[in-house]
């Protein structure tokens, strides 16, 4: 699900004009005789349109494009009628079954005595593993140097096999749900277009089961996928074309139509998610076709929704990587698609992040966990209510095959010999709210030291003695959840191992260079009276400093006194205060916590770099020791280049130290700086006039250029900056201090090069 920005180069093709050509001519002047070999062709006149339309072929990318169901209808071939409109006005006209392609399904109760219910594709194909013919062999697609007639897997070479991989050992042809467009299409007088299906729904007049049918466009504009949800006997029973569907605004009211993820959810992270090509991008749509009943041919995989998002988002951590076994799929035309370096950046334990219902509201409010995030929908907690083993195994791989939990452990109940009709509800039942039991899913998955975290607040109350060769004195306080002060030096209010850590840069309002440090434990705290405590940091406050920042960090072990307890880990605070300025100046807002968080959940994760003690929740934090002079012998260290670094790894020519597309896949459109900037902070000019940046331990980048270059870093973009903008790199800082960017030349807002501008190309 990655979206891999690659960065062309266009040359200009410069074609001469042959002797006996005409050319072209100035106004008033006849045109020259003809090209050789004829008269010139005819440009062929556009197709008449009738006013208020526009023909299918004549819509470009800049055109907006939406669709809507307005009728099915059972009584004749299952036939969907719907607009298409272009512009918010414009009905289309010329469209084809190139254009369009449908999928249907029915909502089906699970196997067994399993609860629930999924989707099932009434238009399937099939999938063979095993090259069958010589032209199976001469297909470039294939890697199989055999072919065989033999349907007993026992009977078939491996050589036969058209994946030649380890993990690619199925020989049997499995069921693949797929869409058609080889019904009829046509146009209505109104504007509007009917689709009869081929696939018909059986017995529709007695078929009580909700099903859906989808669109998937094809045109030269993106385009939302359409979905309905029908009852095929009361469509019948109506004939009116909306009754018994979801057109009718209470039809989730009256039926079940397993509404549990939506893409806005996806979204919130993905920018815009959009599979196979792009044409796919509601959740909808997916799941008509990603269901049970489907399958990868080559590796035996289900490529049922559940499964195989829940695998790629947790493919670096799945347990069966132990043993050598990536989760792959071979998809169109045999291409392979590992997910073992699948990087999630939060919890995969939050699984209110991507579905979510009321009732999981309710159980957070009353539980006092993590608030759901992910867009509520009607069946979004059926998580909970209807766990499964199809659900469960997609993370729990080795939960039904050696009764391992992912931390290693073994449950009280072994579940080895439990099959899909299991219905797991029996021991994993949701008990509500109130009085959940350990074994309810969203009981289960709550992650209790992150919880606690957040249930205090760390707040700096003052900052003294920031005169020049004075040293500073922090006082702050720890705040539990009905606003009462924690008494840190009180071993049963607070842990004695805990750790407090201060870092204080500066100048805030300038830029970031410099810091003085402090930390410790509670014991190295003074108690100033009202359990606020005083931290002095021991160096003396520099000259000519605007106006210090303090940032505070704040963590103790889980369990007091383990020093392998996991850490419970305080959002970090920032203040400021003035030295030789008469009041202090906040630095610069360039980016929003909470952006990040769209991905992060929250910042960072214990896994990732300082185990998640420092700067958590507060990339200003982070900027305290990732200032503007720190690098390494490499490469650079300072916060906004190295972030960038590290996301833009799939365009980036070279890596940001190890951050390839093996290590990190960003998930967003890179393009969009603002899906992380705030207050236009990345346009030009820079609203703030920055000194260079240390680029290695001993060299220097100017600052425009070395954001621009975080990401554009290859030589031929360098060069441009240098000749065009006057940046410099790997100089001096003098030598960098002495250049006059002018990027904002041509890349300043409104300019003709504006970066939003050149960015949307």
């Amino acid at each position: 699900m990655t979206k891999n920005l690659i960065a062309v180069l266009l040359m200009t093709l410069l074609v001469g004009c042959g002797a006996d050509s005409g050319g072209d001519r100035a106004e008033g002047v006849e045109p020259g005789p003809p090209p050789s070999g004829g008269n010139p062709p005819e440009t062929p006149e556009p197709p008449e349109t009738p006013e208020g339309t526009i023909d299918v072929a004549a819509i470009t990318a800049d055109d907006s494009a939406v669709s809507e169901m307005l009728a099915v209808e059972l009584n004749s071939p299952l036939t969907l009628t719907f607009s298409l409109i272009v512009n918010d006005n414009l009905t289309v006209t010329g469209l084809t079954s190139a254009n369009a392609r449908f999928s249907l399904a029915s909502l089906n109760p699970n196997p067994g005595s399993s609860k629930g219910m999924s989707w099932q594709s009434l238009i399937e194909t099939s999938e063979d593993p095993i090259c069958r013919s010589q032209s199976d062999i001469d297909d470039s697609n294939t890697q199989c140097s055999q072919f065989s007639t033999e349907t007993d897997p026992a009977l078939i070479p491996d050589e036969a096999r058209k994946v030649q991989d380890p993990q690619a050992v199925g020989k049997v042809a499995l069921p693949q749900a797929t869409t058609e467009n080889s019904g009829i299409l046509s146009a209505n007088d109104d504007g509007s277009w009917s689709y009869q299906f081929n696939q018909q729904v059986a017995d529709a007049e007695s078929e009580e089961r909700v099903h859906r049918a989808c669109i998937q466009f094809s045109i030269n504009t993106s385009i939302a996928n359409s979905c309905v949800d029908f009852v095929p006997a009361e469509v019948v029973a109506a004939a009116n074309g909306s009754s018994g569907t979801s057109i009718e605004d209470d039809f989730y009211q009256l039926h079940h139509g397993r509404q549990i993820v939506t893409e806005q959810s996806c979204n919130s992270c993905h920018a815009e998610l959009a599979l196979h090509g792009g044409g796919r991008t509601q959740t909808d749509y997916c799941v008509t076709c990603h269901n049970p009943g489907s399958w990868d041919a080559n590796s035996g995989n289900s490529i049922d929704f559940k499964q195989m998002i829940h695998k790629i988002h947790y493919g670096r951590e799945l347990p069966n990587l132990s043993d050598g076994e990536p989760y792959k799929i071979w998809g169109f035309r045999n291409g392979e698609h590992d997910y073992s370096n699948t990087s999630y950046p939060q919890d995969m334990m939050t699984c209110g992040r991507c579905h979510a219902g009321d009732e999981d509201v309710e159980f957070a409010n009353v539980q006092g966990s993590l608030i759901p995030e992910a867009v509520l929908t009607n069946d979004g907690h059926s998580w909970v209510t209807d766990p499964t083993k199809q659900a469960c195994e997609s993370c729990h791989e080795k939960l039904f095959t050696d009764n391992l939990k992912l931390n290693g452990n073994q449950p009280s109940t072994n579940h080895t010999s439990y099959t899909d009709e299991r219905d797991c509800a029996g021991c994993h039942r949701d008990r509500g709210a109130e009085e959940p039991g350990g074994l309810q899913a969203n009981q289960a998955h709550r992650d209790f030291v992150n919880e606690a975290g957040l249930a205090l607040t760390l707040n700096i109350v003052d900052i003294q003695n920031t005169a020049a060769g004075e040293m500073p004195t922090v006082l702050f306080e720890v705040v539990d959840v009905m606003g009462q002060r924690v008494d840190l030096h009180d071993p049963e209010s607070m842990c004695s191992e805990a750790r407090f850590d201060i870092r204080a840069p500066y100048d805030a309002a300038a830029d970031y260079r410099a810091r003085i440090s402090a930390g410790g434990s509670p014991a190295d705290l003074t108690a100033v009276g009202d359990h606020v405590f005083a931290a002095v940091i021991a160096s003396p406050m520099p000259s000519e400093v605007d106006t210090l920042a303090v940032t505070l960090d704040f963590n103790y072990p889980f369990e007091c006194g383990d020093s392998s307890s996991p850490k419970v880990r305080l959002d970090a605070a920032v203040a400021y205060a003035a030295s030789t300025a008469d009041s202090a100046t906040p630095r610069r807002e360039v980016i929003d916590v909470a952006q990040c968080n769209d991905c992060h959940g929250r910042f960072l994760l214990t896994s990732q770099y300082h185990g998640g003690t420092r700067g958590v929740n507060s990339p200003e934090t982070c900027s305290a020791c990732h200032n503007s002079e720190f690098a390494t012998s490499d490469r650079t260290r300072e916060l906004g280049l190295l972030v960038h670094g590290i996301h833009a790894s799939a365009m980036r020519e070279m890596p940001h130290k190890d951050w390839d597309t093996s290590k990190l896949q960003y998930p967003g459109e890179l393009s969009d700086c603002s899906s992380c900037h705030v207050n236009g902070s990345y346009t030009l000019p820079l609203a703030l006039v920055r000194e260079p940046i240390k680029s290695t331990s001993s060299t220097y980048v100017t600052a425009t250029a070395g954001s621009c270059a975080s990401c554009h870093d290859t030589e031929l973009a360098k060069s441009h900056m240098v000749s065009a903008g006057g940046a410099l790199f790997d100089v001096s800082f003098e030598e960098a201090s002495m250049a006059s960017e002018s990027c904002d030349v041509c890349h300043g807002t409104g300019k003709s090069a504006d970066v939003d501008l050149v960015h949307s190309r």
